[in-house]
């Protein structure tokens, strides 16, 4: 965080720590409390840190409003889909045209043109998760990420 985004947190009562400490810490903050949780979309991680007799379970306010969309959000949604679709077929025909020449493509190498291609769509500011791109066994873990030292062609 910025040093006038933790100014203003503090003035505001916000504590902000590090992210590592939160499993550390969280047990001692909300011992005791009754703590509300979402199991469909709560970490087991997290979850185990909330005695059963202490949840007050149920679907998040924030979950539901943030569902909802009005108008604009929705065609917003509809033009930033078809954008992304657009680069999703670029990338589908590029591949499909270099592994026919005999190319060969590594993970990492799909990903990136994954990510130019994306970049070349109007508004698109950048990737908001990396690209999960695998092959063979790779394919079975779970938001893999290719690193160029390890991954496959």
């Amino acid at each position: 965080l910025s040093s006038a985004a933790q100014e203003h947190l503090k003035a505001s009562g916000v504590h902000a720590r590090p992210y590592s400490a939160f499993f550390s810490e969280a047990r001692g903050i909300i011992a005791g409390r009754a703590v509300f949780v979402e199991p469909a979309t709560c970490s087991l991680a997290i979850l185990s840190l909330v005695p059963e007799e202490h949840r007050v379970e149920g679907t998040s306010p924030v979950e539901v409003f943030k569902a909802v969309k009005n108008a604009a959000e929705a065609e917003g949604l509809r033009r930033a889909s078809r954008r992304d679709s657009a680069a999703l077929c670029e990338l589908l025909a590029s591949l499909e045209s270099r592994l026919r020449a005999g190319e060969t493509i590594t993970e990492v190498g799909a990903a990136e043109l994954m990510t130019s291609l994306r970049l070349k769509q109007e508004l698109c500011v950048g990737d908001s998760f990396p690209t999960i791109s695998s092959v063979g066994s790779n394919c079975a873990l779970v938001h893999y990420q290719p690193e160029a030292a390890t991954c496959k062609a």
